[in-house]
């Protein structure tokens, strides 16, 4: 015990430590809270308290650096009085949920108003809470995605911007498509009448240039039926005209087509199907013999005299589902792929290197046609390949086509 002699009164040891113990907590929480203030200050978020009237009762120097109101001026106003009147709504509901959940929640973007009337778009993280009175505050973390939503909105004018070129290309050239193919079915035409000699025999260099006109017709056509079809899975048209038949009806007019190419270059074309394949499948008949011909035909362009090309037809279990999916691969022991190119080849119009133009014919479309026509089927067109050994294209189909999908699981 010690006195105050000054004053009278009487003080303990125990008081002098509560007092000392009260001092040093009281300067403890002060330095905290300018730590915490400092923070505030200096976040490029805008921290915020709203009341139980949704009033401001702290706002961080951010909202002056982004908006030019003096805080002293957004104290005691609504905080929705400066949301844009198209987002009012949207973040008021938001505001109901976290306080009717009182759970943190992150709001849909809005728009706040600048003091010059233009906006700023933010995303507020809100945490409600319950003061000593019970009542529920509202806490907020404002950050700025103008930006972010700039270029989100520029990337997505880009790339429509994009897709209409893309479209505008592919519908011009399958309108020239249209308008090259009536003079050319007359050219073919009259090339049949003439190398028939329905106007009279012709000699042998005669008949050797106009069948020389009429396979380059033949080709030409060809060539512009693909353009059109790959048009038509471009623009999002392609539809099926499904029908049920033996799976092996789209690779076998394919095999007759190329038995007089293998025998001639003296390439060995072989077919082989497993007993399972026998099965019906529901698709678009002639758009998979379409397919199946390309990847052939894309094999014996690729393919030196002397080499081989397969055929393999079987049946696989996707993984995920457990259903039954027909599989045709396409090898063969020509030049191969180098895997850096591999994803250029499906594109439209590409052949990998310009000496590949000259040295091998076509315009680059075969594949891309070929992988439009299968997924558009629900299928799935895989590549294996190594350069100077050869490659296998493979793709997986649903035994019906109204099944879309179901080729996409991994197969076992």
């Amino acid at each position: 015990m010690s006195a105050d002699h000054s004053s009278g009164d009487q003080w303990s040891s125990d008081d002098f430590n509560d007092v000392t113990w009260r001092r040093r907590l009281e300067q403890v929480f002060s330095e905290r809270e300018e730590k915490l203030r400092a923070h505030i200050d200096n976040s490029s978020d805008i921290i915020f308290t709203l009341n139980d009237e949704a009033e401001f009762t702290f706002v961080s120097k951010a909202w002056e650096q982004y908006f030019d109101y003096p805080v002293r001026e957004v104290l005691g106003k609504r905080f929705i009085s400066f949301v844009h009147p198209e987002d009012a709504a949207p973040f008021e509901e938001y505001q109901r949920r976290v306080i009717g959940s009182m759970r943190a929640a992150t709001s849909p973007p809005c728009r706040i108003r600048h003091s010059n009337g233009s906006c700023l778009s933010f995303v507020i993280n809100g945490m409600p809470y319950l003061d000593t009175n019970g009542k529920v505050l509202f806490n907020g973390a404002g950050h700025d995605i103008t930006e972010q939503l700039k270029t989100e909105t520029n990337l997505i004018t880009a790339l429509d911007i994009a897709k209409e070129a893309s479209r505008a290309k592919t519908e011009f050239i399958a309108n020239m498509s249209h308008e090259i193919r009536t003079p050319l079915n007359s050219i073919i035409g009259f090339s049949d009448v003439l190398t028939d000699e329905l106007f009279g025999p012709l000699n042998e260099k005669q008949l050797f240039y106009m069948n020389e006109i009429k396979n380059s017709g033949w080709r030409l056509r060809n060539m512009l039926i693909n353009i059109l079809d790959m048009a038509q899975c471009e623009f999002g048209d392609g539809i099926l005209d499904l029908s049920g038949f033996p799976a092996t009806d789209i690779i076998t007019p394919s095999m007759k087509i190329f038995k007089h190419e293998a025998e001639r270059r003296g390439i060995t074309l072989t077919l082989e199907i497993a007993p399972q394949a026998d099965v019906v499948i529901t698709a678009d008949a002639p758009k998979l013999k379409k397919a199946v011909y390309q990847l052939i035909s894309n094999a014996f362009k690729f393919t030196p005299d002397g080499k081989s090309v397969t055929v393999n037809a079987g049946l696989v279990t996707a993984a995920q589902t457990g259903k039954q999916l027909l599989e045709i691969s396409v090898s063969d022991t020509g030049i191969g792929i180098d895997p850096a190119d591999i994803p250029k080849i499906f594109s439209s119009f590409t052949q990998l290197e310009a000496a590949y133009t000259k040295k091998f014919e076509g315009i680059g479309l075969g594949l891309a046609l070929a992988k439009s026509l299968i997924e558009l089927h629900g299928g799935t067109l895989r590549v294996e390949s190594e350069p100077g050994k050869g490659s296998k294209f493979s793709f997986t189909l649903p035994l019906s086509a109204a099944e879309p999908g179901g080729s996409g699981d991994n197969q076992k």
